[in-house]
């Protein structure tokens, strides 16, 4: 039941996240939750405060869609294989897809790892 209730917190912020407001952040992740794209090492955001102001100014800029693939999980371990379409607010610039999977850890139903995997090379033009 508990790997369940993981993946379910997990489908919510993977589905969600370009929408959620900083106190919705709160309630998925934990105060020290490091989150971690992995392609930019230096560019880690820790608490949820922190998660949120890394990624709500994408929504100025971009309709986000967001689609999760496949999600499996072990205990407190939960992996998401998703896409992230990004169309551009203005045609600026191309619109693109960006495959992504993401290892999240969980602690007492929230989550206090997450680290995102994806190639540069896909939100390129």
């Amino acid at each position: 039941m508990k790997t369940s209730s993981n993946i379910e917190t997990v489908r919510k912020l993977c589905e969600r996240w370009a929408w959620l407001s900083e106190k919705e952040f709160a309630e998925l992740l934990t105060q020290n939750c490091i989150y971690y794209d992995v392609p930019f090492p230096r560019a880690q955001a820790v608490g949820p405060q922190a998660a949120h102001a890394k990624l709500s100014p994408m929504q100025k800029d971009w309709d986000i869609g967001l689609e999760v693939i496949s999600i499996v999980g072990d205990a407190d371990t939960v992996i998401a294989e998703r896409v992230e379409h990004f169309r551009n607010k203005t045609n600026a610039v191309e619109p693109f897809d960006l495959p992504v999977v993401g290892v999240f850890e969980i602690a007492d139903g929230k989550i206090k790892a997450w680290r995102d995997y994806w190639d540069r090379s896909a939100a390129e033009p």
